[in-house]
């Protein structure tokens, strides 16, 4: 009797066990990845954990304030020329550094984009991107918070302004 037939049903048993654990194997990562990337549901309120549900409300909230310094009428003696009393201040208890573009209520143009303020500076000095005529606009100061890392911190802060340009 040959061994060849031996060694071949040996051969076959292997691969088929090989199959057999790559299948499993397979089948276990993707239960891993659906119990990881499924929505998680919403944390149902109860009276055991009402308190720490709103400590967590309370906190999300108050990192979440923020303050400023600034003034809500911005007189340009020109329109190429930089404000006489623009001013935009991030209060020293803010918790976010923070860049803001202003943009015009009519177009939706923006006229203006600031570099990044820390924490407890401001700028004092604000000259337009754009020359604009004579006249009163109506604008926007979006506000965009960041984490220390750059990363963007979800707000929805815009806050209007009237620039003045003299002449």
């Amino acid at each position: 009797m040959s061994d060849k037939p031996v060694q071949a049903a040996a051969a076959a048993s292997s691969k088929k066990k090989k199959a057999i654990i790559i299948s499993i194997i397979v089948i276990i990562a993707l239960i891993i990845a659906w119990f990881l990337l499924r929505p998680k549901p919403e944390p149902v309120v109860t009276m055991e954990n009402v308190r720490q549900i709103e400590a967590e409300i309370e906190d999300k909230v108050a990192k979440g304030m923020f303050e400023t310094h600034m003034n809500t009428t911005w007189v340009f003696p020109s329109g190429s020329e930089p404000s006489s009393n623009a001013v935009m201040g991030n209060a020293p208890n803010n918790n976010y550094a923070f860049s803001f573009t202003v943009t015009l209520n009519d177009t939706d143009e923006t006229v203006f984009t600031s570099g990044m303020i820390p924490v407890g500076a401001e700028i004092a000095e604000i000259k337009l991107n754009k020359v604009l005529s004579p006249g009163e606009y109506p604008a926007t100061v979006r506000i965009n918070m960041v984490e220390d890392d750059g990363t963007p911190v979800e707000s929805n802060m815009g806050i209007t302004v009237m620039l003045v340009i003299n002449s």
